[in-house]
């Protein structure tokens, strides 16, 4: 069964993150993200499968993270159903994400929760890789 919950550091602690995204956050610390913003962590049997959350600019607008666990496999199905029932909860007229250019299961899952792509930060990271945002706007959406 899956569980979502309120954010917590002990979520965080124990997330073991997804070694695509762990190239991208090195040693700082997870939690600062937590600050910006409602969010929540999704678990089942006793383990974190992803710390998630939206980062508000305003009270309309807020941007998506979220840090998967490694392993998290035939999990995905209701892992998405359960980020698609946090946003449209979530009030917020518009909700975007960035997907690293070079990740590929990272577009699928962004259009899976209903965003749309709207263009590319050219050589928006540390290394050099662009980054695609992507947008959900409500009632725009399927």
């Amino acid at each position: 069964m899956i569980r979502i919950e309120p954010l917590t550091r002990q979520h965080l602690a124990t997330l073991r993150v997804q070694a695509a995204q762990l190239a991208e956050i090195g040693d700082g610390p997870l939690g600062g993200a937590a600050a910006l913003g409602p969010a929540f962590a999704v678990s089942a049997a006793e383990r974190v499968l992803l710390c998630a959350g939206l980062a508000e600019s305003h009270p309309r607008h807020a941007t998506a993270w979220a840090l998967f666990s490694d392993g998290k496999g035939t999990a995905m199905v209701a892992i998405v159903r359960a980020i698609r029932r946090v946003f449209e909860a979530s009030g917020y007229r518009r909700i975007d994400c960035l997907v690293r250019g070079d990740m590929a299961s990272g577009h699928v899952l962004a259009r899976l929760l209903g965003f749309e792509r709207e263009g590319v930060l050219r050589h928006y990271t540390a290394d050099g890789t662009d980054m695609v945002i992507y947008a959900r706007i409500a009632g725009e959406m399927d």
